[in-house]
């Protein structure tokens, strides 16, 4: 009896002592509140292979974007980029409800709709980073992604009426705050880091950065976290279409259909 007793005890103090390995969604948490500051932004990509290359850079990676396109022509790849946002200037005009002012406020319209720009989209919201690094369907097993953290000091910004997105002289990429008019940019509290060479990959050298990766097993638990956050289509993307997004997630996941769904 007493043998008993002593093992009991001893088991009992083995399960005092043993601590509880935390989930991957609480280790993000903890990785949220080490970057709690206004200059931490971040950027969610679905795959961690992705580099940081804007858009309308990603097909020509290989070439000096200020030299012809093909053999015998004289277009340039910056002179193609500029004719695409000029004809988005031409024919969005009449369905903005606010006209953009400056070539910057243009390219960030630009970039909410899916036109190539030379800017990339940050966010000093981590939980919507999150959202955008697992918001795929198709993706492999194998694959993972990441949420990028940088910190955006005011050595590395530049103030939206000062900037000339398309400044030859400009050596390095630069982060602008966006005037929050578009509802997209207002609900993701849109920032950008504008490219001067934007098919040039950004190492991120001379920043202090930070990442953490998301296996692809790891997503669908980090969907649902973020639903009961506030953070989905609905939210991010601020528009009928988003909200249809948003509740054909939810059907499909099975996520705030019930009773006392939302």
């Amino acid at each position: 009896m007493a043998t008993s007793t002593s093992k009991k005890a001893v088991l009992k103090a083995k399960s005092a002592t043993t601590v509880k390995r935390p989930t991957r969604w609480e280790e993000f948490l903890s990785f949220c509140n080490t970057h709690a500051e206004t200059w931490w932004w971040f950027r969610g990509v679905s795959d961690r292979k992705y580099r940081l290359i804007p858009k309308v850079g990603r097909d020509a990676e290989h070439v000096d974007w200020l030299q012809p396109t093909e053999s015998g022509r004289t277009t340039t790849f910056a002179e193609l980029e500029m004719r695409v946002f000029n004809a988005f200037k031409r024919r969005a005009v009449l369905s903005l409800a606010v006209r953009p002012e400056t070539a910057f406020e243009w390219l960030a319209v630009a970039q909410h709709h899916g036109v190539p720009t030379r800017l990339l989209d940050w966010t000093p919201n981590p939980l919507m980073a999150a959202w955008f690094a697992t918001n795929k369907t198709d993706a492999p097993d194998d694959q993972v992604a990441k949420v990028i953290a940088v910190k955006a000091s005011a050595k590395w910004r530049e103030h939206e009426e000062d900037i000339d997105p398309f400044d030859k002289g400009r050596k390095e990429p630069v982060f602008v705050v966006s005037p929050h008019w578009h509802p997209r940019v207002r609900a993701q509290r849109g920032c950008f880091s504008i490219h001067p060479t934007p098919n040039k990959p950004w190492s991120l050298g001379g920043l202090t950065h930070d990442e953490f990766e998301i296996g692809q097993s790891e997503w669908r638990a980090f969907q649902r976290r973020l639903f009961y956050f506030g953070v989905d289509a609905s939210t991010t993307m601020a528009d009928l279409a988003g909200l249809g997004d948003a509740l054909a997630w939810q059907l499909r996941s099975r996520v705030g259909v019930g009773d006392a769904g939302y």
